[in-house]
């Protein structure tokens, strides 16, 4: 047994005997026992950095932290303190107030021997969503915050919650994550606690439509450090100073779920696809002792597989034209495959949400097309009337310049009809209020301000847009 197993064992007889005591009703003597198994826990230099040093050991996430704290802010919020090792080695390179909560007593004991002379430290034994609630209400609403969310363990998973009492602030936010799969890179290690609780970008959908950026290492996992855990970091308000730092890529919910889908296709397909009638090989697998290895017999190998049946079954309903011998070797690929068909399913239902989103936004595009081309037909026939109303007006005012010359009275046109102005008006106040136009208003500016500039005009020759 190594000296950090010791250290956890004896530790854990502690607090088993301080669990009898509180049972007992002696929270005193409970509360007492923690405190000796916290000290006790904080004789052993190993066992502190038993995640290899702050943010896991990890020298890239480092550098990704630096980099964000760069961008300048007026607090910092940590939920989950554990030891206070990545506590400390923020207090270090931040000036301003941190405060950080942890609620398990044993580890917030030792975080408070560690950061005693950390005078920019505040710590809270407390849950982590009370104390965000207690620390943004307090905030105000033009305060810059960084809040690194480390609390997820076992069978809580406070995240979502948090992230909402997050996204209900006034405060000007970065969210970082700890232990979030990384989409496209499966070295990055991350937190899966079961269904609807592992760690992966499904578990932010909620968020999808808020208008949050959500960024992940650039760094690839396979030159990262230490315990190479994943990152998530996201903001809807600090996404311009975010873009600006190289270590990370930005893109919205839609792209990195994307990224997702195609890569956990891509390792599917790469497991499943033959090769001349032969399925892939598996990664190589890690050396071991000779005496550890324990070699399971393969039940298709042995005849003992249940696909084995359903296999010559489907083989044979090929047709007579298959040769005997042919499908007598195909027999053993073809079960492997029908074992895997789970995992195959998977792939084609993955593969069926991306398409299926993919036609949601062309559907949508083609909407706003065809709104565009209906907008368009409004615009030409508006001009035309507005062009027709004009040369009315100039008729009517050129024969009346030369009277006024010559003295001699000269027949006018006709003066333009009201009803062809409050047409025209009519026509100009529905362009305004179309959807197509709200919907390019932000990229076609002028759009809206030409509009506005013919209403103008209607309202200049005494037509009210009523």
């Amino acid at each position: 047994m190594s000296q950090v197993d010791e250290f956890n064992e004896i530790s854990a007889r502690i607090m088993r005997l301080s669990l009898e005591a509180k049972q007992q009703g002696d929270e005193a003597h409970a509360d007492r026992l923690v405190e000796v198994a916290a000290d006790f826990e904080l004789l052993s230099d190993d066992l502190q950095m038993c995640w290899g040093g702050p943010l896991n050991g990890q020298s890239g996430r480092r550098a990704i932290f630096e980099q964000i704290l760069g961008i300048g802010f007026d607090s910092v919020l940590e939920t989950g303190t554990y030891r206070g090792i990545t506590t400390h080695w923020l207090a270090e390179r931040f000036d301003g107030p941190i405060a950080s909560c942890e609620l398990e007593k044993i580890y917030f004991r030792q975080a408070q021997s560690r950061l005693a002379n950390q005078a920019n430290v505040t710590l809270n034994l407390l849950d982590s969503r009370q104390f965000l609630q207690k620390y943004l209400d307090a905030a105000a609403p033009s305060d810059k915050v960084f809040v690194y969310l480390d609390a997820h363990w076992k069978n809580d998973l406070p995240l979502a919650q948090e992230l909402e009492i997050i996204d209900r602030s006034d405060v000007q936010v970065v969210i970082a994550i700890d232990d979030f799969r990384v989409p496209g890179d499966a070295g990055y290690a991350y937190d899966d606690y079961g269904p609807g609780k592992a760690l992966t970008i499904e578990l932010l959908e909620f968020l999808k439509e808020r208008g949050y950026r959500i960024y992940f290492p650039s760094l690839p996992s396979s030159r990262e450090d230490g315990a190479r855990r994943g990152v998530c970091v996201l903001s809807k308000s600090m996404t311009s100073q975010l873009d600006g730092c190289d270590l990370l890529r930005g893109g919205d919910w839609r792209d990195w779920r994307i990224v997702e889908l195609e890569a956990a296709q891509q390792d599917a397909l790469r497991r499943l696809s033959l090769y001349d009638g032969q399925a892939l090989p598996e990664p190589t697998p890690a050396p071991v002792q000779a005496q550890a290895q324990v070699v399971e017999p393969d039940p298709i190998e042995t005849g003992e597989s249940e696909w084995l049946p359903v296999a010559r079954r489907f083989l044979s309903e090929l047709g007579p034209d298959l040769d005997p011998a042919l499908a007598l070797r195909m027999t053993p690929d073809v079960a492997r495959l029908l074992s895997r068909h789970g995992e195959f399913e998977g792939v084609l239902e993955q593969w069926t949400l991306h398409v299926r989103r993919q036609a949601e936004e062309k559907k949508e595009r083609l909407e706003a097309g065809r709104a565009l081309v209906e907008e368009r037909a409004h615009v030409i026939q508006l001009v035309r009337q507005v062009h027709q109303l004009r040369e009315r007006v100039r008729d009517k005012d050129l024969p009346a310049q030369a009277q006024r010359a010559s003295g001699v009275a000269t027949p006018v046109s006709p003066t333009p009809s009201r009803v062809d102005m409050t047409v025209i008006a009519t026509i100009a106040r529905e362009l305004k209020a179309s959807r197509a136009l709200r919907m390019m208003s932000h990229v076609a500016p002028l759009a809206r301000r030409n509009v506005e500039r013919l209403e103008a005009e209607i309202k200049k020759l005494g037509v009210k847009n009523s």
